[in-house]
């Protein structure tokens, strides 16, 4: 009589611990990622209340460069920029403190543009270190014409 086969034993795995070394090397660079995110949101904030202040002058910027018409890109007109001189007090209303703050006004037949230079800093609490980040926030629409 053949014997019927036998049910092979199971292989017994050792389960590894909760609390391993991959484990604790995964939580320590998500604190980190937390820290960081942190101390640079301020300063992520800023740059993002910059474009969003810039493009509310959006509307004004694109009729004032259909007014304009083929005046040369370069050549801005007097209510350009005065346009400009309320941006800057916007962005200062915003909270952009740095004295050094500057607004581009971009114009051609294709794609007119406000662009702010600035400065803002990222404080690192417990390292007490301060980290500066140059800014340039870009606000951008299509200039062309649209016939109705």
């Amino acid at each position: 009589m053949i014997e019927p086969p036998r049910p092979r034993e199971r292989t017994r795995y050792k389960k590894p611990r909760a609390l391993n070394v991959v484990s604790l090397i995964l939580l320590l660079i998500l604190m980190v990622a937390v820290y960081f995110g942190y101390c640079v949101w301020p300063v992520i904030n800023l740059r993002l209340r910059a474009k969003s202040e810039m493009q509310d002058f959006m509307p004004q910027l694109y009729r004032l460069n259909l007014a304009m018409g083929n005046a040369p890109p370069k050549q801005l007109s007097p209510q350009i920029i005065e346009m400009r001189k309320d941006v800057i007090k916007k962005l200062r209303d915003a909270g952009i403190k740095d004295p050094k703050l500057d607004v581009l006004v971009f114009r051609s037949k294709a794609v007119i543009a406000l662009e702010a230079h600035f400065h803002a800093t990222a404080f690192f609490p417990g390292i007490n270190k301060s980290q500066v980040f140059e800014l340039a926030p870009r606000a951008e629409t299509d200039a062309t014409r649209v016939d109705w």
